[in-house]
């Protein structure tokens, strides 16, 4: 059977992501072979070029910022679809780039990158990352026991005992 090579078969978004084995990478205007079918971590980060990631399960996915277009023409499914998806969070604290898709913060297993990002926390007692109080509803704020309800401003904040 003969299958296509992404990079020399196609040279527009719409030709490269027809195929299924094939993604777009926008960065380089390139098609590459899709995360799911590289079956290491360097190739996972080598193949993708930036777009994939290695997990916990020993496969490579698309990372949560690229499984969801976000462009200029930024739509509510962009948003809806990357909340739907439990390995993803629609981060709004992003002033410069704009609202995108990112790893969800329980994901993040290092200090430094959880710190690096407005929408997450280290937890240094228990040792994870943590989406940040601030940005928390009624419904969750208090799953993670350094955040309270203020039912006053109608908001979630972290604890006293815990700044």
């Amino acid at each position: 059977t003969c299958v296509d090579d992404c990079p020399s078969a196609y040279f527009d978004r719409s030709r490269c992501n027809s195929n299924s084995r094939c993604m777009w990478d926008s960065a380089s205007n390139q098609c590459r072979v899709t995360c799911s079918l590289q079956m290491s971590s360097s190739l996972c980060q080598q193949a993708g070029g930036g777009m994939c990631e290695w997990t916990s399960y020993n496969t490579c996915k698309k990372k949560c910022d690229y499984r969801y277009y976000v462009g200029p023409n930024t739509t509510a499914e962009n948003s809806t679809a990357c909340t739907l998806d439990v390995e993803c969070y629609w981060d709004q604290t992003d002033t410069v780039n704009g609202a995108m898709c990112t790893r969800a913060c329980n994901l993040i297993g290092s200090t430094s990158d959880c710190n690096a990002r407005a929408a997450c926390e280290w937890d240094s007692i228990k040792g994870y990352c943590r989406r940040v109080c601030s940005l928390r509803n009624s419904t969750y704020c208090e799953t993670w026991y350094q955040c309270e309800w203020n039912p006053s401003s109608s908001s979630c904040r972290k604890q006293c005992s815990y700044k």
